[in-house]
């Protein structure tokens, strides 16, 4: 619900507007849903060249990122499977 969210905000006024989705987004989805919204945000703000956002992002979900579980393959992975999809 909230990728089409975003998109429809992107289409509308702009991709700088989503942050405020992207957040809202991270705040209230499940911890495993926002680790992957958490990929994607710092991915859009990386492509608009906002490095300082993006790590700031990168270091929010690696406080929710149990080392004993999820290991730095697995969230390379997922992000590999957001960029193709």
């Amino acid at each position: 619900m909230f990728n089409i969210y975003i998109q429809r905000i992107a289409d509308l006024h702009g991709v700088t507007h989503t942050r405020s989705a992207y957040e809202q987004a991270i705040e209230r989805l499940p911890e495993e849903h926002s680790r992957k919204m958490c990929l994607r945000f710092a991915d859009l703000e990386r492509k608009l060249g906002e490095i300082d956002r993006a790590r700031a992002v990168y270091a929010y979900c690696a406080q929710m990122c149990d080392p004993r579980v999820i290991t730095i393959q697995n969230i390379y992975m997922t992000k590999i499977l957001l960029i193709i999809l």
